[in-house]
């Protein structure tokens, strides 16, 4: 396999990952399992990394770079993460557990101050 088509094909892996990984996260349905976007990102950084090992030129140097820069990127982030996936505990119809939360002002809102009111309560996670 030429380098430029590795490059490519490194750079194609990556991507895919990628944006698999932002729309799961704009739906807010990033699997428990991760282990597919970790194996995508580091088989990326690994085959751009080859191709930049293999190849010379800019038509393999920009693929394979921008492979090599977000299969690593993308891994690192995850590996360093905090947040981990715990089973979804509120569903919608489910009463409202108790939490205390700041709200965009930074005064303290908790469960009591919405009795009564219809509320939209958004939580957002952004897994890496």
């Amino acid at each position: 396999m030429s380098s430029e088509l590795l490059a490519f094909v490194a750079l194609a892996v990556t991507g895919t990952a990628t944006l698999l990984w932002f729309r799961a996260m704009q739906r807010v349905a990033i699997p428990h399992d991760r282990s597919r976007f970790v194996a995508a990102w580091v088989g990326g950084a690994l085959l751009g990394a080859l191709a930049l090992w293999s190849g010379d030129g800019a038509l393999t140097a920009i693929p394979a770079g921008l492979a090599l820069f977000m299969g690593t990127m993308f891994t690192m982030l995850f590996a360093i993460s905090r947040q981990v996936a715990a089973p979804d505990v509120i569903s919608v119809g489910d009463r409202l557990p108790t939490f205390v939360a700041l709200d965009e002002h930074g005064n303290r809102v908790d469960q009591t101050a919405l009795a009564g009111h219809p509320t939209l309560i958004k939580f957002f996670r952004g897994h890496w």
